[in-house]
């Protein structure tokens, strides 16, 4: 006659049985990680416990082994080629019931939360710039030159000689003169022995084109080219005289001031015509020796045409003198009047006569 158990046992014998089942499957599959679950011991353990427990305990296994997944297997010491061929056991292979297929575990990927990275500040988007055009450097152009105007070059000399004996002696001081000392004579030297017009232009154009420049005592004059070889000899003279470039030291006349110097007119002679200085048309008319470009007059105003009295320095009229001129303050001695700014070549006017 069966005993029959009360049924707090019964729960008490359950409760036991899935806590043994329960260290078994824990103590097999999840513990040990270096092992590969033996799947053919796992069912015949279980086989054995299936006979050794009544209905309950055959419940309670079927529904563990129901429940069971392979999902909850430790991944990370069991990979897909470990795995048995066989599906895993279930109730219907333990005790009879139908077999539910499984499907190959699949091992969850983790997924990152979604993350997104902070939104940057606008940039505007740099314009291409332009490169700067180079523009193209225009060669520089030669500036037209105009051609060099000719100089009037001054007549070389060496030494230009310096009358011998007493200029006061000599023939345009004396009673020959008057010879020498003619419109004809003038001409012949001077203007190629033209024969005059009624107003004396082509004597005028053959002068002018013989004409120079010179520098005496500072200033700039124009004379006739026969005579420059005598007007550059005073003018070297009296340079050694120079303080300034208006000045000058003679020893008669300590800082002599030259104020004027005139030389080249075309004019008639105020001492010797009866017309106007100017009036070079008039019969009446006889050429200045300044027409001729042979005459110079100095600081007119202090030495006077007719003036009595005068300031030319010493060393001026004389060294006039000894290059062949005759100085208009010693007309007297020619019965003329008297003109002590004046100075005039007569060496080649008298020369030959």
């Amino acid at each position: 006659m069966s005993r029959k158990f009360p049924y707090y046992i019964k729960i008490c014998i359950t409760f036991i049985g899935s806590f043994l089942i329960s260290q078994f499957l824990v103590n097999t599959l999840f513990i040990t990680n270096t092992t590969t679950p033996d799947w053919a011991s796992f069912q015949s353990n279980i086989l054995d416990m299936n006979q050794n427990v009544g209905s309950a305990g055959q419940t309670i296994i079927g529904n563990l082994i129901a429940s069971f997944t392979p999902s909850k297997i430790n991944s990370s010491s069991i990979s897909d080629t470990q795995l048995p061929p066989s599906p895993l056991p279930t109730s219907s292979n333990l005790f009879g019931f139908e077999t539910i297929p499984t499907k190959k575990p699949v091992v969850a990927q983790p997924t990152n939360p979604p993350f997104s990275l902070p939104a940057l500040p606008f940039i505007p988007t740099r314009k291409p710039t332009q490169k700067p055009k180079v523009s193209p450097v225009p060669s520089p152009k030669p500036n037209p030159t105009s051609p060099p105007k000719p100089t009037i070059q001054p007549i070389p000399i060496v030494e230009f000689p310096k009358v011998s004996g007493d200029p006061l002696k000599q023939t345009w001081y004396g009673k020959k003169s008057y010879a020498c000392y003619t419109q004809e004579r003038f001409i012949q030297v001077y203007a190629n022995g033209v024969n005059p017009d009624s107003c004396r232009s082509n004597v005028k154009k053959a002068i002018e084109a013989q004409n120079t420049t010179i520098k005496l005592l500072g200033k700039t004059i124009t004379i006739h080219e026969k005579a420059y070889p005598a007007f550059k000899a005073v003018a070297d003279t009296l340079e050694q005289y120079k303080k300034d470039s208006t000045h000058y030291d003679f020893p008669s006349k300590p800082n002599y001031e030259i104020k004027n110097v005139g030389a080249y007119v075309f004019r008639c002679n105020v001492n010797a015509s009866k017309s106007g200085k100017n009036e070079v048309c008039s019969p009446d008319c006889v050429l200045s020796p300044h027409s001729f470009g042979i005459a110079v007059d100095i600081n007119y105003g202090e030495n006077c045409n007719g003036c009595k009295t005068y300031d030319m320095p010493e060393e001026i009229w004389k060294t006039f003198e000894s290059y062949g001129f005759r100085w208009g303050g010693h007309y007297p001695l020619i019965n003329s009047y008297i003109d002590p700014m004046h100075f005039e070549y007569m060496k080649d006017l008298c020369e030959g006569i």
